[in-house]
């Protein structure tokens, strides 16, 4: 398991936040991420996800391969 870091904004929000995310792949925390939106009806959008580098101290940026006008990465 690896810890993940999904940047996001919610609709028509002036700042971005942070989910964090224990899961085995990326893809694996967006669909946790994805879950946890539609549970709550949040209309959100993913600007990033990032792994932590533990030995490194520092988060790592990881390119989703959806592209970035697909609110649903």
């Amino acid at each position: 398991m690896e810890e993940f870091r999904i940047k996001y904004v919610h609709d028509h929000a002036a700042t971005t936040s942070y989910h964090y995310y224990l899961a085995d792949s990326a893809e694996q925390a967006l669909s946790f991420q994805d879950f946890m939106a539609e549970k709550k009806h949040w209309d959100i959008e993913t600007i990033s996800i990032e792994c932590y580098d533990r030995f490194a101290d520092k988060w790592k940026e990881i390119e989703l391969t959806c592209g970035p006008t697909d609110p649903k990465i």
